[in-house]
């Protein structure tokens, strides 16, 4: 049986600093933003439909979205466990993902809100730096602790578009939040604590829940 925790949260609250912790710890950590860059890249048909949309600057659907999610899904060991960084992003790819949940005897063990001010998010966006390798991700500029590459900021970390996101997530979350709420899974944590204290906590939610 799959099992599986929901990360959200809007940019810079820490979702994919937790993401790296668990997969060193045998987690998947499953991104769209990944998945879409590697069917474009591989220009598989998947990818292709995605292309059309990217190119006219239209947002991918949420049925298309989750035809790459499962794709990947369908690859995965069916003892695993994964993490899901930043997905589902609407109440329509949320229903679509319980659907797989339930079709396949999948478990979710929580939706965890990384919760952080708007200010402390920026100013966090502002100040990272990623491995163009292998996405590990600093706060300040240096080389990847994992193959020593240098990092870089990314291209779309600048006011504007930061602000944008930050206002994205806003429009979505509380959809979101409600929604799992409803279902009894929702469980907040304060983004602005220190990444091993978040660690420490997140496997607890886990353990209470049910992870093997």
């Amino acid at each position: 049986m799959i099992q599986f925790v929901i990360f959200m949260g809007k940019p810079g609250s820490g979702k994919g600093t937790q993401a790296q912790y668990f997969s060193k710890h045998g987690w998947i950590h499953l991104s769209t933003g990944d998945l879409f860059r590697r069917h474009l890249a591989e220009k598989t048909p998947l990818g292709k439909q995605v292309q059309e949309f990217v190119e006219n600057g239209n947002l991918v659907p949420d049925e298309l979205t989750f035809a790459l999610v499962e794709d990947f899904l369908k690859s995965v060991d069916q003892n695993a466990n994964i993490v899901f960084d930043g997905y589902p992003r609407s109440k329509r790819q949320a229903e679509l993902l319980d659907s797989w949940s339930k079709k396949t005897g999948s478990k979710c063990l929580g939706a965890i809100e990384f919760c952080l001010s708007d200010e402390s998010a920026m100013e966090r966006l502002l100040n990272r730096y990623y491995c163009p390798v292998c996405g590990y991700v600093s706060n300040k500029p240096g080389f990847c602790v994992n193959d020593g590459t240098p990092l870089v900021k990314r291209i779309d970390d600048n006011v504007e578009v930061i602000q944008k996101r930050v206002r994205d997530y806003d429009s979505y979350g509380a959809e979101l939040r409600a929604y799992y709420r409803n279902k009894g899974i929702y469980v907040a944590v304060d983004a602005g604590k220190e990444p091993e204290e978040i660690s420490a906590f997140l496997e607890r939610i886990m353990l209470k829940n049910g992870l093997r």
